[in-house]
């Protein structure tokens, strides 16, 4: 059967150029969409930096166009699967565009990965399997039907990426073994590259009652833990402590968070502009940038507070803000869902500058270790070594 579907679809993967020139690898990379969220804004950078000259990207979108669409490189191929949010169908797409690939990457859990690795297995190309999020935590909230699956689908990929070694610890628990091929390799940032967009809602209002700014970003989605924020902000001003609150991010509990801030008595300093392309521009405004999240992987909102110099006030969240703040030293770390704990440190944070400087510097030291110079050699080394291993066999 699989061998049928693939005469059918014509793969043409081991064509050669004319002239005996080393033909560029061909990559087809799959996210579920481009809606701003920061899977999606790290899989942007990281193909924007790919070796261009060496790999020929492709990028496969299940959804139609969202906010990011305008924002993929300019060396990358963009298509979208047909306009149905039906796995069927994103399935098909990817078998489509993975004929001619030699390696496939499902850049997010779930969607992405189920059409990747059907897609693999059918046409026999080799895979890798993305995962950004500390995963035994997260399984817990999925479905039987979709637990199965994934434990499938993750099983077969002949390469796991892991964004933080805590990420893959979660996984490996999970799953119940350890293999040689899952192994760490950090997200890639370029600190003086913007982040990927342009202005939308510029913090003028709140940069003008000339109190500092505390900003957070994210889905308003409860694993972000904006009700803890706002519970904190709360306490922290009927402490005494003058500030305003910026949440970034748009999602289903709009209405909960803007309610509780009323009752918590700070709306009059909450902002909630939804979503916004440059978040380095609030950022570079803030005093700090708070994530209050009850699970991640390797939160990119910790890097962009690292590269606009902003210190870092983040929970012990499984599984990545305690490993990007080295335990610390590079931010301030509360435990998760202690909103007497995170108001006690934005206190600290507001009433000590000196502390302000030594955490922004301690932020743009770490910066380093997530160089693309540092980070892309790893991902081509896995690329190149997947395909070399395939090609021989």
């Amino acid at each position: 059967m699989a061998s049928r579907i693939a005469d059918v679809l014509g793969g043409s993967a081991g064509l050669s150029i004319a002239g005996g020139r080393q033909p560029r690898t061909r990559v087809l990379a799959v996210l579920p969409d481009l809606d701003g969220g920061g899977a999606q804004r790290v899989t942007l950078r990281l193909l924007g930096c790919l070796d261009m000259q060496r790999y020929d990207v492709t990028l496969l979108v299940l959804d139609g166009p969202g906010e990011l669409s305008s924002y993929v490189p300019g060396c990358v191929r963009l298509f979208h699967a047909p306009q149905h949010h039906g796995l069927r169908l994103g399935t098909l797409a990817t078998l489509w565009h993975a004929r001619d690939a030699d390696v496939l990457i499902a850049c997010t859990e779930l969607r992405a990965s189920y059409c990747v690795q059907t897609a693999a297995r059918w046409l026999h190309k080799p895979s890798i399997g993305w995962v950004r999020i500390a995963f035994d935590e997260y399984a817990a909230q999925l479905s039987a039907r979709h637990r199965r699956r994934s434990r499938d689908t993750y099983g077969d990929f002949d390469r796991l990426v892991f964004v933080s070694d805590g990420a893959r610890q979660s996984f490996e628990r999970w799953y119940g073994e350890q293999r040689p091929a899952w192994r760490t390799v950090l997200n890639p940032y370029q600190a003086d590259v913007p982040v990927i967009g342009h202005p939308r809602a510029e913090p003028t209002e709140l940069s003008a009652s000339g109190r500092p700014l505390l900003t957070a970003i994210g889905r308003l989605e409860s694993r972000k833990g904006f009700d803890l924020l706002i519970r904190a902000a709360g306490i922290a001003r009927r402490a005494g402590a003058e500030f305003d609150l910026a949440i970034l991010g748009e999602g289903p509990l709009r209405d909960v968070l803007q309610t509780q801030a009323q009752a918590e008595g700070i709306a009059d300093r909450l902002q909630m502009p939804g979503f916004t392309h440059d978040v380095a521009q609030w950022l570079r405004r803030s005093r700090a940038y708070v994530l209050s999240s009850r699970i991640e992987g390797l939160p990119g909102t910790i890097l962009e507070a690292f590269a606009a110099g902003t210190p870092v006030i983040a929970t012990r969240c499984p599984h990545g803000p305690e490993e990007m703040l080295l335990q610390g030293r590079c931010g301030v770390l509360v435990p998760v869902d202690d909103a007497a704990a995170m108001a006690k440190a934005i206190g600290e944070v507001l009433d000590s500058p000196q502390r302000c400087r030594e955490l922004a510097s301690a932020g743009r030291q770490r910066l380093r270790d997530f160089a693309p110079d540092v980070i892309m050699p790893q991902w081509q080394a896995l690329i190149d070594d997947l395909v070399a291993q395939r090609r021989i066999a």
